[in-house]
């Protein structure tokens, strides 16, 4: 059940925390993330205590960058990247701990939780990884509908703007093109299971009322609020 498996994720991230101060004494290995979306900002690094020893500037190849990841706000959608040949996302790359990175992947929900999956890659000399929304019954969650907010655009295009690479206007234009998530103050749903029209109404709305519990749930287990959700840039 998807409520063990959140308290599986709670625990084994409070285990990681607390062994991390010997673990990088035992074996400080650092490898490269890619960071793209909200993320081209290192506040979210800092607030997850990660030791960031480089960063740079880099244009991923053949992966396009949407925002049509669902979020925990009805119409608030977050980064996610899909392969299509030819297409460039703009992000940053982060030379950190191996075990920062272990870290990081209980933050971005990869074990127990499914919500992202690690992708390894090698370019320019480089072998990292980065983050992509894990798919569900074979097929990625996606929904266009979904608009990020202003401050989570402006991180992306402060970051365009100060950077040194040659952006192309295509890149630059997925972004800058974006309509912003006007925020409104309810909570709604957020998803953790697929909703099933076809089941008997009764049964849909115990199902309705168990996904609201694990959603309060898992943003209570949570370590910080999410990132992003200011509409203000």
């Amino acid at each position: 059940m998807l409520f063990f498996r959140i308290i599986a994720w709670k625990i084994c991230f409070i285990v990681l925390e607390t062994l991390r101060p010997i673990i990088l004494r035992m074996y400080p290995k650092k490898i490269w993330h890619f960071a793209f979306g909200a993320n081209v900002s290192p506040v979210t690094l800092k607030t997850r205590k990660m030791l960031i020893f480089s960063s740079h500037d880099f244009l991923l190849d053949d992966f396009e960058l949407c925002f049509d990841r669902p979020g925990p706000y009805k119409g608030l959608g977050f980064a996610n990247v899909y392969e299509k040949q030819g297409a460039k996302v703009y992000g940053k790359l982060y030379q950190m701990y191996w075990f920062d990175c272990l870290r990081m992947d209980f933050y971005e929900g990869v074990p127990f939780l499914r919500r992202h999956q690690r992708v390894w890659k090698s370019q320019e000399n480089h072998c990292f990884y980065f983050y992509q929304g894990s798919a569900l019954n074979n097929k990625p969650k996606r929904d266009p509908s979904v608009r990020p907010t202003a401050m989570y655009i402006e991180k992306i295009r402060q970051g365009m703007e100060n950077s040194h690479l040659d952006i192309p206007q295509a890149t630059k234009q997925v972004v800058y093109a974006q309509a912003t998530f006007d925020q409104k103050q309810q909570r709604v749903d957020f998803f953790w299971l697929e909703p099933k029209p076809h089941l008997p109404q009764r049964i849909e709305k115990i199902r309705k009322h168990y996904d609201r519990l694990l959603s309060n749930f898992s943003g209570w287990c949570y370590p910080h609020k999410p990132m992003g959700l200011n509409n203000k840039p």
